[in-house]
């Protein structure tokens, strides 16, 4: 494992242009990896006066255990414990106690990233915070340059990237992550890389990718259906920009 979270990631790569609400993204995200969140698909009633069942993500705080940011705590804490919330009452609930994206990166992010020894202020990274920053760079950029190669070839280095990247595999292009879905069924040890052993479904093994493409805070916080995609926000999202 790297021991870089993305949000983490997302700021060292720009530490001037990169975005809060990204950051805060790649958090929840993070979150859903480790277990702490659970995210399922559930049938429920559309509205409290309208029965009719849909379709909904729903999310889950799993754990009393405060993290080991400031950053993940205040993003766990956006969660009631034990109690399902849909996504537009997670973007309901930021809407409130974070009106300012930024402050979540310079409040939270900033701070926390000081104290690791990786920024020796806001927009300067040490030589630790630059040399992690890299090293997650590089593997993502290998995965995303080499992907076709791995899937034929050379599962075996696959797995050993992805386990290295852990919960920064949110950061692989979407055309990667596409082509990695496949694999889930046939190499359980696969699954096991990239979610630590949690399952985000219960009854159906809801894929880590799906799950990750899934959440959205997007530019609105209309309670409505969901947003598409993840990672919009931030110089083309994900691992998609070029680095500069």
């Amino acid at each position: 494992m790297t021991g870089l979270t993305p949000q983490a990631y997302c700021y060292l790569r720009h530490p001037i242009l990169s975005s809060g609400e990204t950051m805060l993204q790649y958090t929840i995200q993070h979150l859903c990896f480790n277990g702490s969140i659970q995210l399922e698909t559930r049938r429920v009633p559309a509205h409290a006066r309208d029965p009719h069942l849909v379709s909904r993500k729903l999310l889950t705080r799993r754990t009393k255990d405060a993290p080991g940011s400031q950053a993940e705590l205040f993003a766990l804490e956006l969660f009631p414990l034990g109690q399902a919330i849909s996504l537009g009452q997670l973007r309901i609930a930021i809407k409130k106690v974070l009106p300012d994206f930024e402050r979540f990166k310079h409040e939270f992010m900033r701070t926390d990233l000081i104290q690791a020894g990786m920024l020796s202020s806001t927009f300067v990274r040490t030589p630790a915070g630059k040399e992690r920053m890299q090293e997650v760079r590089f593997i993502r950029k290998f995965v995303d340059r080499k992907i076709d190669h791995l899937l034929q070839q050379d599962k075996t280095s696959l797995f050993a990237h992805l386990s290295a990247l852990g919960s920064n595999v949110v950061l692989l292009k979407k055309e990667t992550r596409d082509k990695l879905r496949g694999l889930l069924k046939e190499f359980p040890e696969l699954r096991r890389a990239l979610n630590t052993g949690v399952s985000f479904d219960a009854l159906s093994g809801l894929d880590s990718f799906t799950a990750f493409d899934s959440l959205s805070l997007g530019d609105s916080f209309d309670a409505g259906g969901d947003f598409g995609g993840f990672g919009g926000g931030d110089l083309g999202g994900g691992g998609d920009g070029g680095d500069w």
